[in-house]
């Protein structure tokens, strides 16, 4: 994933965090999505340190822009409109797969020891999450947050412009590592990460910017860090038919993996060591929380994982 993407995608999950936490029927609260999704980031943008410009991310948003107006019948309604309407659509995309991941987590919460965040990006759930404050600390489980160093530097900053403390009664574990080598589960265990405690691993809006050979290397380190029967992953999966759009819009293959059918995810999924899979479409989750959505996202998917020596 080039910087310039690193630093739009997980800017705009956050305003679509943002967004839903100001509806009056609000699928959840994220207080600190709205200061993720608009702070200045251009100092800590890029991982070599370089400063991405304001250009930069314009020439991105453009050419998404201009994919989706010559896809569109809607043309005389004009740019700004339509780019508005599709980015409205975006965010209610965003919005049912944060309450539904957000649904596993909690429901997982009393099972588990550890919840490992891959790619936490904004992901404030140690924060946010309502039935959290309800457990004495002894009990809940410790939050393990991966990614690389500048989106763990910008995530500090959020935090310094809140009018109160966020708080938690676990433990949050920050690690600056890079998913796509070998150090990071290296750097977990170092930070106290417990391979034989039971696991929850979240890669929420991930894996379609991995190939297949990356999701399975992935899957093997997880596997290997995962002794207990007790583990399970939550991750979702794009279209094809967004993988085209987004290729169009950058020219480039910036989603590199996405699936349609459900005995597709079966197939590959119980091949990385997956059982017990369940799958739930993006539109049985706009049904279920009452969201019209896309047709740009598949599934949410919820596994248990087999630990690599078996």
């Amino acid at each position: 994933m080039n910087k310039d993407t690193v630093g739009l995608t997980s800017k705009t999950s956050a305003a679509a965090r943002a967004h839903e936490s100001k509806r009056p029927d609000r699928l959840f609260l994220d207080p600190l999505a709205s200061i993720y999704s608009s702070q200045d980031a251009d100092e800590v943008d890029a991982s070599n340190g370089e400063e991405t410009s304001s250009a930069q991310r314009t020439r991105f948003r453009t050419k998404f822009a201009n994919v989706v107006l010559r896809s569109s019948s809607l043309l005389n309604l004009g740019t700004g409109w339509l780019t508005g309407m599709y980015m409205r659509k975006i965010y209610l995309d965003i919005a049912v797969r944060t309450r539904f991941l957000d649904d596993i987590v909690q429901k997982n919460m009393t099972n588990v020891r550890q919840i490992v965040l891959l790619a936490c990006g904004g992901d404030f759930r140690p924060y946010r999450l309502p039935s959290l404050h309800t457990m004495a600390p002894s009990s809940c489980p410790t939050f393990y947050l991966l990614d690389v160093p500048h989106v763990l530097k910008y995530r500090q900053k959020c935090f310094t412009q809140l009018d109160m403390p966020a708080t938690t009664p676990c433990s949050v574990v920050e690690i600056p590592g890079n998913l796509s080598n070998e150090n990071w589960s290296r750097m977990l265990r170092e930070t106290g990460f417990d391979v034989y405690q039971p696991t929850l691993w979240l890669a929420e809006g991930f894996l379609h910017y991995l190939t297949e050979q990356q999701i399975a290397l992935l899957f093997n380190r997880i596997r290997q860090l995962s002794l207990s029967k007790q583990t399970s992953i939550a991750f979702d999966l794009v279209s094809s038919r967004f993988q085209s759009t987004m290729r169009r819009a950058v020219a480039h293959d910036i989603f590199q993996f996405a699936l349609d059918h459900e005995n597709d995810v079966h197939r590959i999924f119980s091949g990385l060591g997956c059982y017990d899979i369940e799958c739930t479409s993006f539109q049985e989750l706009g049904a279920m929380y009452g969201r019209k959505i896309s047709r740009d996202r598949s599934f949410v998917v919820e596994a248990k994982m087999h630990p690599a020596n078996t």
